[in-house]
């Protein structure tokens, strides 16, 4: 048995051996870099998520005031209609010049 070809043979072994841890930790550290991607891109579309679900309150906060709102004038309107019919009828019946 030759000694140099046993030593070179492990040698070459070894040397491949580290090839392959050292293309395993590229792919691991390639990984790791896709999945620190992956969660930058999450953390902005939760922040988006968080914009947007502030912003359907706030809109559901002004349709409720506006809801209100449109209420109040209709029930303004009606007490208005309401003093003006009032007021109307009583003219009518205090005209005495016979006009109806």
């Amino acid at each position: 048995m030759d000694v140099e070809k046993t030593i070179q043979s492990i040698l070459d072994s070894q040397l491949r051996a580290e090839r392959r841890a050292d293309r395993a930790d590229l792919r691991a550290d390639r990984a790791d870099l896709r999945a620190d991607r992956a969660d930058k891109r999450a953390d902005r579309a939760d922040a988006r998520l968080d914009r947007l679900e502030k912003q359907v309150k706030a809109t559901a906060d002004l349709v409720r005031v506006g809801v209100q709102m449109v209420r109040d004038v209709r029930k303004s309107q009606k007490e208005t209609d309401e003093r003006l019919k009032r007021l109307l009828e009583g003219l009518r019946r205090r005209n005495g010049n016979g006009h109806s």
